[in-house]
């Protein structure tokens, strides 16, 4: 059995997978009090699958981009059950795992995720098999240089991800055959698939490499100088 945690990007969501099956999963959109009752929103997910956490082997978190608050929750968590019961945590990419979704097609693999105004954290990946590869690190582009590139793709790529209605209007104005938008939310169980993958595969898991990922670093002001007062 296998836990999969994604706090990265909403709607946030927590799954159980086994195999094949997806045994229990949760999706929470607007909430803090499920970012901030995690551990207890997993106690209710093996609850609701009928299980024991001490089944799970192994376990993956998107570790990033995405929210700073989201990413730092998910990650601490998932280390923690990790040291626990002493099993491996997979630190994944939120794009990997956006791509992750598509890989029974094969096809290149643009996935897309909002960062700061006016930009997007992106990667590409391309699938083979339904064996996903990465074709470049993840990266941000400014939304203009983004549909600048977007406009000279001469081969069919698929656009995965959460993309903005705005940008949507935008790629669909360059009427260039070639790009297919696929509007997919980041399921936990994809992530829980993953770490199943990675398992069988004896990729190591150790929870001091596993670590939040920002696109941009937190912007953390200067702290404020007490007064002190009689």
């Amino acid at each position: 059995m296998f836990l999969g945690i994604n706090l990265a990007i909403e709607p946030y969501s927590i799954a159980l997978i086994k195999n094949t099956d997806i045994l229990a999963e949760i999706s929470c959109q607007g909430s803090y009090d499920f970012t901030e009752d995690l551990i207890l929103e997993i106690e209710n997910l093996a609850k609701k699958a009928h299980v024991s956490l001490r089944k799970v082997k192994a376990l993956a978190v998107a570790s990033g981009p995405g929210s700073y608050t989201g990413l730092r929750i998910s990650v601490v968590a998932a280390k923690t059950i990790a040291q626990v019961f002493k099993i491996p945590v997979y630190g994944v990419s939120t794009l990997e795992a956006m791509a992750y979704q598509g890989k029974d097609m094969e096809s290149i693999f643009f996935s897309l995720i909002p960062a700061r105004k006016n930009e997007m954290n992106a990667a590409m990946f391309s699938s083979v098999d339904q064996q996903l590869s990465r074709l470049t690190d993840d990266f941000v582009w400014d939304n203009e240089i983004m549909l600048q590139k977007l406009k000279q793709f001469q081969k069919t790529i698929y656009l995965i991800g959460l993309i903005p209605p705005l940008l949507e209007k935008q790629i669909l104005k360059l009427k260039n055959p070639n790009l297919q938008i696929i509007k997919k939310p980041l399921a936990a169980s994809a992530l829980a698939f993953m770490a199943q993958d990675n398992f069988k595969n004896k990729q190591e898991g150790n929870y001091l490499y596993t670590h939040p990922r920002y696109s941009h670093q937190p912007n953390i002001g200067k702290p404020k100088k007490k007064v002190i007062t009689d």
